[in-house]
């Protein structure tokens, strides 16, 4: 992404943090353009023991994916939200009958959001009446408040995009949900997601500021060097979203900025690598949750030395 921005290609790549075993150094450092970059690299677990339920989990979803096959409404993307606690306790032995209960309810809510009810516009005669009235007497105020009874009513009647519930046969509940704006290959298509609680996001910030101290401490001696400093935060589970790492830096900001010039967010779950460029040149960018780069993993090179 920097030599595409940049238009050259590394050169001078060493890689400190093998050169030199008794200090901390940074992974990469490379000259691409005439300046000197100095690159560092962590991988976020939004809670203690997250990799480990992580086993368990794909345990739970292995083949739910086979029982939905073909029955995804190909208009929409959908996303089921699991409590990432919710499978603690539950023995291997009951997950297959918990898995197609909530096969069987992620089917059915689907084909309802997919298809919802027509949104009923219809004005009720109490307001129409009172906005008829108001027009004749030029009472802007009170056509206005007529007006807002109906904007009122009409938001309550927009179909639905999410259901949350505790389906019969599933001991935990959960939320079926239409991805708001989803990237095109993800039409048709249901992800089977983690959903962090409160209690777990504020603890994920916590690790953050704990990543973050040590990885500043290193960019921070490059800067301080003349080199430009990057960041790269990675996620390689769907459940730690760009917007929730946005969040952590939002909250961190103060500290990070000090050390590095730009950060990017690495989503890393499939082979299809998804970046965003979180902090340009020490600003936020405005832009970051429109725009993102993404790049197959088997087309990668290795870093050329």
């Amino acid at each position: 992404m920097i030599e595409a921005r940049l238009g050259s290609v590394r050169t001078c790549v060493s890689h400190p943090d093998r050169e030199h075993r008794t200090t901390k150094e940074v992974e990469i450092c490379a000259t691409i353009g005439g300046t000197r970059f100095a690159i560092e690299h962590t991988l976020i677990e939004p809670m203690e023991g997250f990799v480990e339920s992580g086993h368990h989990f794909g345990n739970f979803i292995n083949g739910f994916d086979k029982l939905v096959a073909g029955r995804v409404p190909t208009e929409h993307a959908f996303q089921l939200l699991i409590p990432v606690t919710a499978l603690k306790g539950i023995k291997n032995k009951a997950i297959p009958a918990i898995r197609k209960a909530l096969a069987d309810f992620a089917i059915e809510k689907m084909a309802v959001l997919a298809n919802p009810l027509p949104d009923n516009r219809e004005i009720p005669s109490d307001i129409a009446a009172a906005m008829i009235s108001a027009l004749d007497e030029r009472d802007s105020e009170a056509f206005a408040r007529a007006y807002a009874r109906w904007s009122d009513l009409r938001a309550s009647r927009r179909p639905p995009t999410s259901v949350e519930a505790k389906p019969d046969g599933v001991p935990f509940s959960v939320m079926l949900g239409i991805i708001r704006v989803p990237r095109p290959n993800r039409l048709g298509t249901l992800s089977v997601v983690r959903h962090i609680d409160a209690d777990i996001e504020a603890k994920r910030v916590q690790r953050v500021a704990r990543a973050l101290k040590e990885k500043a401490e290193k960019l921070k001696r490059r800067k301080e060097g003349g080199d430009r400093t990057v960041l790269v935060l990675e996620s390689n589970d769907i459940a730690l979203t760009d917007d929730a790492v946005f969040e952590a830096l939002s909250v961190l900001r103060s500290r990070v900025d000090a050390a590095a010039d730009d950060i990017f967010f690495a989503d890393t779950f499939t082979m299809t690598y998804a970046f965003w460029h979180l902090v340009v040149g020490g600003q936020e960018n405005n832009q970051w949750h429109a725009k993102f780069v993404e790049f197959d993993a088997r087309d990668l090179e290795p870093s050329r030395t």
